[in-house]
């Protein structure tokens, strides 16, 4: 144990001036005149004679830092009538290495005499004079370690430690989600939301008075926009009739006819499991807005089901692991673990923080959990039935044949099967054309960057290009999903100074005709309103502008300019029923010289923040792993829902297939 006795500079007078007279201090800049450096420590091999014993840096309030530490250690350099001194301090404090923390920094200094100091994190600059020259020894903090040494403290099984953790969180996440489902599938619980109708006569509102039955609709919200205003309308719809969008519910409160509209608004009440399920099913919404409204929901009534359980007695109950549904209870009944009555209600004891994030809620976590299985499976039932049989996906690993490979999504995307084909096919030589080995590296254990990738695909585009898998890029800047697609059919760089340019320039040559004036005016007003610009020059100074949101008549203006490049757009911006594919989805191509072969490039209009933001649709293929933003019309019009609308719409573009 000598190496961790430790001393500390005890003599300094009430300026912090070491008061040794030994010691010469003539020159004030020499002077150490800071609290820091009296804490600084050493072995028992002392430089000088008056030093205190030190068994522990807990003792130590403030570290010194590292240019602290330099300044003392250099206190005596150039001093001739100190040179003895000079020459036995530098030697005791003669570096050997540093210790980093995870985030690189240094934390402390080692000595060649088997001692060392901690000090204030330092960032490790390989460019410093002091430091460039000095090795890295080891990321484990000797003053931890030297404590715990002193203390005698006691060890533990980490690994039984966090098995029984991982077991109580598996349990405990079970047990919640299945008292969720319950909680929602019970059609006591339910929600009121306010809908308008053009139709009231047909409802009648329910009474509360009396135990007889209510009448149940079954019914379809469809948004629509009626004077500029959205408005969710309901209709009755037939309750035989499969449709993911249809819901039932009782008529709660009816409001009169306003003659504005013609509509009246109609308060109704449906149960929790059919509004979650109204939100999976949106066909715009993209999952991670709808986690968020679930969320929301989920949250709103948690309190119904759960209680807090204190890290006290989670260490009582937590190898506990009974199965229970905590609310089937009579009054007088005792609750027992993992279920306890709490004003009148049995609820289900829950951790109140996250085991390895104290921060965070441990509730919270498992709601996200339900709501990522929510939208994988899209029904409750199939979750319970995947909970009750309590599987580990881990353990699927441990069950693979000789014959099976067992890979998750990452590596998937990252084309881990055609690298595994590469690895394993008897078909393909391991060796190379000049005989050396063909080895391939696997990287597919980890994501590959994408730029800046949305958090969920919208349902729209995953009906639309179902047997893809795709990725839409978030980008800010408008502009810049324009400058991928051109760029990757031109196999050229564009960029946007170029495209505005593009655009002025067909504008430029239209307006050569003044009749063209109107014409364009219009174009610009048919997608924005309040544009009222009808001046050439100004038009043009609009456009290059650096906020500047892409207008769907730019497209056009575009195609004339690259006449074998056609554009698509899936928005819901310019719709007045957002919920209508047809009106979502908006072709723009060179009328003249579009053909079977002519690649449109696919783009979307995210919104966030009440903000539309441009975005690319990425196809990936076979081939590359950053895939493709554009399909050919060829390619367009094999996919049902676009050749309905193309039809019905874009009629002239089906005799450019021929």
């Amino acid at each position: 144990m000598d190496n961790n006795i430790y001393y500390k500079i005890e003599e300094f007078d009430n300026n912090n001036n070491y008061n040794d007279s030994n010691y010469n201090h003539d020159n004030d800049d020499d002077d150490i005149n800071n609290n820091n450096i009296k804490n600084l420590i050493y072995n028992e091999e002392k430089i000088i004679d008056e030093y205190e014993l030190i068994y522990s840096f807990n003792e130590l309030k403030n570290f010194p830092t590292f240019d602290e530490f330099l300044k003392y250690k250099n206190q005596y350099k150039g001093d001739e009538s100190s040179r003895v001194k000079n020459k036995n301090l530098r030697k005791a404090l003669d570096i050997s290495g540093f210790i980093l923390n995870e985030q690189g920094n240094i934390i402390n200094i080692v000595f060649k005499n088997n001692s060392y100091i901690p000090i204030k994190e330092e960032s490790y600059d390989k460019k410093n004079k002091y430091m460039k020259s000095v090795k890295i020894l080891g990321t484990k903090d000797l003053t931890l370690l030297n404590n715990d040494i002193i203390n005698f403290k006691k060890g533990s099984d980490e690994c039984s430690v966090f098995n029984n953790n991982i077991d109580y969180i598996n349990y405990i996440t079970n047990l919640c989600i299945q008292n969720i489902i319950y909680y929602i599938k019970d059609l006591k619980n339910y929600i009121s939301e306010e809908y308008y109708t053009n139709t009231p006569e047909l409802f009648k509102v329910a009474i509360d008075e009396g135990d007889g039955p209510k009448p149940v609709y079954s019914l379809k919200k469809i948004p629509k926009k009626i004077n500029d205003k959205k408005f969710n309308i309901i209709e009755k719809f037939d309750e035989f009739f499969i449709d993911d969008e249809k819901f039932s519910g009782i008529i709660k409160d009816k409001g009169n006819r306003n003659p504005l509209n013609n509509l009246s608004k109609i308060v109704v009440e449906k149960s929790i499991l059919d509004e979650i399920y109204l939100i999976l099913n949106d066909p715009v919404k993209i999952n991670y807005d709808k986690q968020k409204i679930i969320y929301e929901i989920i949250n709103g009534f948690i309190n119904d089901i759960v209680v807090e359980l204190s890290d006290k007695d989670y260490e009582k109950y937590k190898n506990e692991n009974d199965i229970s549904i905590c609310f089937a209870i009579s009054d007088g009944e005792k609750c027992i673990y993992p279920c306890m009555r709490d004003k009148g209600k049995s609820k289900l004891y829950v951790k109140k923080s996250d085991i390895y994030q104290k921060e965070k809620l441990l509730i919270n976590k498992i709601i996200y959990k339900f709501i990522d299985l929510l939208l994988i499976h899209k029904n409750v039932d199939i979750i319970s039935d995947i909970l009750q049989d309590n599987i580990n996906i881990n353990d699927l690993y441990k069950t693979a044949k000789k014959n099976e490979i067992f890979f998750n999504y990452i590596q998937f995307k990252n084309k881990y099967i055609n690298e595994m084909f590469k690895l394993e096919s008897s078909y393909i030589r391991n060796i190379n054309f000049y005989d050396q080995s063909n080895n391939i590296k696997n990287s597919s254990t980890g994501s590959k960057p994408i730029k800046s990738i949305l958090k969920g695909v919208p349902n729209i585009i995953n009906k639309l290009f179902k047997y893809n898998s795709v990725l839409t890029y978030l980008e800010k800047d408008d502009f810049l999903s324009l400058e991928k697609g051109l760029s990757e059919i031109l196999n050229e760089e564009i960029d946007k100074i170029k495209i505005k340019s593009d655009i002025n320039h067909v504008l430029k040559k239209l307006i050569k005709d003044p009749k063209n004036m109107k014409f364009i005016v219009n174009s610009y007003m048919l997608y924005d309103k309040k544009f009222n610009i009808t001046d050439l020059n100004e038009i043009k100074q609009n456009i290059e502008r650096e906020n500047y949101k892409i207008n769907p008549f730019d497209f056009e203006l575009l195609s004339h300019k690259y006449e074998d490049i056609g554009f698509l757009l899936i928005s819901s911006k310019y719709s007045d029923t957002p919920g209508k594919l047809s009106e979502n989805i908006i072709l723009k191509y060179n009328n003249e010289k579009v053909n079977k072969s002519t690649k449109f490039i696919l783009l979307y209009d995210h919104l966030e923040d009440e903000k539309y933001n441009l975005s690319n649709i990425i196809i990936n293929n076979l081939e590359g792993d950053e895939g493709v933003s554009n399909m050919s019309l060829e390619e367009l019009y094999k996919i049902s829902e676009i050749k309905n609308i193309i039809d019905k719409k874009y009629s002239e573009l089906i005799l450019k297939l021929n």
